[in-house]
C-alpha cells in the first residue's frame, strides 16, 4: 500500500511523508538508525504510528467529516498557548513530529504487542511461601511518554484516559 500523507484526503494514511520525517531525523540526536532503515519500513512504521494517533480523542473537529479518511486536519483547535487556530487545511507540524516519534519508536521493536504476552516486569518469583515481585515497569508502552508530551494539548480529556506510564 503506497504512503498517502495529502492532508483531508480520501485516501490517505499517514500524517507525513518519508522525505518529511528523513529531513526531521536529519537533526534529531538519535535518527541514524532511522535513516539507515528501508523505506518500506519506514512507510510501514509511518502508517501504523498515524493509525495509533488516529484513535486519540482530538480537540476540534474533523476539516471535512464527509471525506477525509483520517482525523487531521481539524478545525476549532487553538495553538498550544491558546492564542491562535491551527490551520484546518494542512497537518500541523507537531502532529508530523509526533507520527515521526511514534514511527522511529516502533521501528526498532514490536511495541504493539499484547501486554499479557510480555514476560518483562517480573523481578523475581519465590516458590516457597509463594512471592512474586515486579519491577516498576511491567509493560511495554505502546505511546511513549515523549510522544504523548508532543501531543497532550490537543487530546480532549474529558471522560478520555490518556495512557501514560512512567519509565
Amino acid at each position: 500500500m503506497p504512503l498517502i500523507a495529502t492532508p483531508g484526503a480520501a485516501n490517505a494514511n499517514s500524517y507525513i511523508t518519508v522525505a518529511e520525517a528523513d529531513a526531521y531525523f536529519e537533526t534529531h540526536l538519535y535518527g541514524e538508525e532511522w535513516i539507515a532503515s528501508d523505506d518500506e519500513d519506514k512507510e510501514k512504521a509511518l502508517y501504523m504510528a498515524t493509525r495509533l494517533l488516529d484513535q486519540y480523542d482530538w480537540k476540534g473537529l474533523k476539516a471535512n467529516n464527509s471525506t477525509q479518511a483520517l482525523r487531521w486536519p481539524r478545525s476549532l483547535v487553538l495553538d498550544r498557548e491558546g492564542w491562535f487556530y491551527l490551520d484546518s487545511a494542512t497537518i500541523p507540524v507537531f502532529l508530523k513530529q509526533a507520527t515521526a516519534e511514534l514511527a522511529r519508536y516502533m521501528t526498532f521493536g514490536d511495541r504493539d504487542k499484547a501486554v499479557d504476552d510480555q514476560v518483562s516486569g517480573i523481578r523475581s518469583v519465590t516458590a516457597d511461601v509463594v512471592s512474586v515481585e515486579f519491577d516498576r515497569i511491567d509493560k511495554i508502552k505502546q505511546i511513549p511518554p515523549s510522544v504523548l508530551a508532543i501531543i497532550a494539548p490537543y487530546i480532549m480529556s474529558a471522560g478520555v484516559s490518556v495512557p501514560f506510564t512512567r519509565g
